[in-house]
């Protein structure tokens, strides 16, 4: 799975601004993409584990997205079939 995180940092004509780190995760104008592959070992969350900190922490909107770029849903389960005695 992959993250798309967007800052709520803004300039007075409604534009991202931010361009720093947050939890090793470098943003641009306000928007970063990551996932396991590029998440340093070094800071010790997964990349799921980041995505909900930056929700909890900071407020930010955190987009889970498919391999392909899609927006993810998870499957719905199915039912289980009973066994008949």
């Amino acid at each position: 799975m992959r993250y798309k995180a967007i800052t709520s940092a803004k300039d007075q004509e409604g534009n991202l601004t931010y361009g720093g780190k947050t939890y090793g995760i470098r943003f641009e104008k306000g928007i970063a993409f990551f996932d396991e592959m590029t998440v340093d070992k070094n800071i010790g969350f997964t990349a799921d584990e980041i995505a909900m900190k930056m929700e909890k922490d900071f407020g930010y909107e955190v987009i889970r997205l498919n391999d392909d770029g899609t927006p993810y849903k998870p499957e719905l389960e199915k039912p289980k079939k009973q066994d008949r005695p």
